[in-house]
């Protein structure tokens, strides 16, 4: 008995039995009346040979953890007491814990601290019409599963659950408002283009004969999915460019969700475009230029303001910055006003996107009245020349009353501020996701250059060594050397991936990799010699060649980190 006595920790009786050479049920019925006396402090657990007996003082400080860890963290890992010797935690917490407000989870229980925060943060979503991923705010323990069931046990009404996402039926509205004005626009197309489009929309007509009336359902279902707005793959593309801080499994369940919701829209929209094509056309042309005034007015704006970073480049920089804004975002303005006012004309426009190429652009250009089509052309050619203000000139004057009809308001102290503010986060935001070593360096340098200039600037990726070159006078020496060396790794890792894709096109054109490969060991020899020595062997130039740019991208990557961290720094010191 004094091995039991003695006992600190959960002990098997077998062992002592064996030991002992006792009587099974002799041996028992002693422990079982000591204990049962008190003389013996804890308790016998299992029968027989399979008894464990566990001395209070063990069950003491096993309590006395727990409850301690539970008072501090507010939560209790199921793994975590099973390695304390308790089998069943599930029977614990609820035999001990069962006046405390705790939620079982797959992995752990949580109490009402925790329960509060998360609930806090579920509410502020839902007030704010976002969403709120809740297995961050769940203890490190917790799985994604955990957060489902915390969703399911949760308390608060009207909300939406999408996987331990939690969101509101206003969130979803706000998504569908994305797409408002792209369906309002491609229904007035798809209706002036093909007005029996419309007829497809009705039901079937009713009949006596039932094979006519499983043919014309036949025939409704086939034209429902002809019609269809979008497919969810596109409608993921417009998420994850709208709301991109927002989970890939998110965005697709609610691309999946808002999708049948945005074909009736869209079939409602369609309706309405056929009522204002059958109202005067004067209710249809000022609805098309109320949207086209609003669109023409963000871009204005927009280029307005990158057209105020040019000044700070010199050269052949310079003409490249006013070629980049003519090419992208002064293009976009053009093919607005010709969209505009080839509806306005009753000309088709053949394509369905968005954007026209040029070609697109001349042919419909040609088909308008002579004096419309001379400013068109003449605005048209702005854009191949190497001057914004040029452009800016003429497309006002194109937007004047002759053609078009739209006013260009001067820019707006509040909103430009609120543009740059919005424009600059979103860079961040990208930062924050880019992976590729030379979009990083290139949006880095972007929001610098704003930074210290408060200038946005819309630049293509040639222009970075001359970012970099006015950003030395702003910059700290340190993060100037880091951004000169990290453009230098691009470079050479630029260089080094076409080299090395000219030298197998050379080497496939001519035969020479074959022969290289039958001369057997000497080759690999001779190519380890020679990265060994740094010296440049004919036969080992190949190989060291094609690990060149594996090498340079290593470095690249790990270096990645130090480039972002320099916006970043600037963030927090703002």
């Amino acid at each position: 008995m004094a091995l039991v006595c003695f006992a600190l920790r959960p002990t098997a009786v077998s062992p002592i039995l064996a030991r002992g050479g006792f009587q099974d049920n002799l041996f028992h019925s002693v422990l079982r009346e000591l204990i049962s006396a008190g003389e013996l402090k804890g308790a016998l657990h299992g029968r027989l040979e399979n008894a464990t007996f566990i001395p209070d003082v063990y069950s003491k400080m096993q309590k006395k953890w727990i409850d301690s860890f539970f008072a501090s963290n507010s939560y209790l890992e199921f793994d975590a007491m099973r390695r304390l010797g308790i089998d069943d935690p599930i029977l614990y917490i609820k035999n001990h814990y069962s006046n405390h407000d705790v939620i079982l989870l797959n992995t752990c229980c949580i109490g009402y601290s925790i329960q509060s925060q998360v609930t806090a943060a579920i509410e502020e979503a839902k007030n704010s019409h976002s969403w709120v991923d809740v297995l961050p705010l769940l203890p490190s323990p917790c799985i994604a599963a955990d957060a489902e069931t915390f969703l399911n046990k949760c308390s608060i009404r009207d909300i939406l659950k999408y996987e331990g996402i939690a969101t509101c039926k206003e969130f979803m509205h706000a998504c569908m408002a994305l797409f408002t004005e792209m369906m309002e626009t491609r229904a007035l197309q798809d209706v002036s283009k093909n007005p029996s489009l419309l007829s497809e929309l009705s039901s079937p007509t009713k009949g006596s004969d039932k094979r006519d009336k499983k043919r014309s359902a036949r025939q409704a279902d086939r034209k429902t999915v002809e019609i269809k707005f979008l497919d969810v793959p596109k409608i993921i593309s417009v998420l994850e460019q709208k709301i991109p801080d927002c989970p890939p499994e998110f965005i697709e369940a609610v691309a999946q969700d808002i999708q049948r919701p945005l074909t009736e829209e869209y079939h409602k929209a369609l309706e309405v475009s056929f009522d204002l094509m059958k109202k005067p056309s004067g209710v249809q042309n000022r609805k098309l230029h109320a949207a086209l005034e609003t669109q023409v007015q963000e871009l204005w704006m927009q280029l307005k303001l990158f057209e105020k970073a040019i000044p700070y480049f010199e050269g052949d920089s310079r003409v490249q910055a006013h070629k980049y804004l003519l090419s992208t975002l002064c293009s976009d303005l053009v093919t607005r006003v010709v969209r505009f006012v080839a509806e306005d004309h009753m000309i088709p426009v053949d394509t369905q996107e968005i954007s026209l190429t040029l070609e697109d652009r001349i042919k419909i250009i040609g088909q308008l009245p002579p004096a419309i089509s001379k400013q068109l052309k003449s605005l048209e050619t702005t854009l191949r020349g190497k001057d914004v203000e040029t452009f800016s000139q003429k497309f006002e004057t194109v937007c004047g009353m002759e053609c078009c009809g739209v006013f260009l308001k001067k820019p707006d102290k509040k909103k430009e501020r609120h543009l740059l503010f919005t424009h600059r986060q979103s860079l961040l935001g990208k930062v924050e996701q880019e992976e590729d070593p030379a979009m990083t360096l290139h949006l880095v340098v972007v929001i610098l250059f704003q930074q210290f200039t408060g200038c946005m600037l819309h630049a293509p990726g040639r222009m970075v060594p001359s970012i970099v070159t006015i950003l030395g006078t702003h910059l700290q020496e340190e993060e100037q050397k880091i951004l000169l060396s990290f453009q230098q790794l691009i470079i050479k890792y630029i260089t080094a991936v076409r080299n090395m894709e000219e030298a197998k096109r050379s080497s496939n054109a001519n035969g020479s990799e074959p022969q290289k490969l039958e001369t057997g060991e000497g080759t690999a020899e001779t190519a380890k010699d020679s990265e060994k020595e740094g010296m440049a062997e004919s036969n080992g130039g190949d190989e060291q060649t094609d690990n060149e740019p594996t090498v340079l991208l290593s470095k690249l990557n790990s270096e990645l980190p130090i480039v972002k961290a320099i916006v970043l720094k600037t963030k927090k010191d703002q």
